[in-house]
């Protein structure tokens, strides 16, 4: 990253880093991939975990994240990689899990699955804030949204300087 005279970083160079990160993402992450099924042995962990849960009344609350429409597309389009089973395993997987445990699981892997905004990102993986917002507000509905006023992940954005209903 390049620093000018003044010692502000330079906007493009960020911008170009993240275009950087978009493209390389999915090639870097998936594209030579050995992925053929959810190890046996980090099952057993997530089991044990989601049992200790239980056992100790603890609800569990997870979500499978979002990424950019854009990172999205590309990984679906990565040759030689089926995007399709492992989503769909991994999905079928928490859903099965976590519901077993009494616990609350989303597929939010698309952004329109929680009527977020597609521009709420930080980069190609992490969301900004009013997508965080939206979406902890929806995972969280069906148990409190009675008790918070929560309506189907509305964010008011006039409570930006209120303390967090959770």
């Amino acid at each position: 990253m390049r620093v000018n005279y003044y010692g502000k970083i330079d906007a493009n160079d960020i911008i170009g880093g993240l275009e950087n990160e978009l493209r390389d993402y999915p090639e870097r992450h998936w594209g030579n991939s050995t992925y053929s099924n959810l190890k046996p042995d980090r099952k057993l962990y997530w089991e044990e975990f989601l049992r200790i849960c239980h056992e100790r009344s603890i609800k569990v609350y997870a979500y499978m994240t979002p990424l950019t429409p854009e990172l999205l597309e590309r990984i679906y389009q990565i040759e030689g990689f089926d995007a399709d089973a492992l989503y769909t395993e991994v999905r079928t997987y928490l859903e099965e899990t976590i519901s077993e445990n009494g616990g609350v699981f989303r597929d939010y892997t698309e952004v329109s699955s929680f009527d977020g905004d597609p521009e709420d990102f930080i980069d190609a993986v992490h969301v900004g804030s009013k997508n965080g917002e939206i979406i902890l507000r929806h995972l969280l509905d069906d148990d409190f949204g009675q008790e918070t006023g929560v309506n189907n992940g509305d964010v008011n954005e006039n409570d930006s300087d209120t303390d967090p209903v959770f």
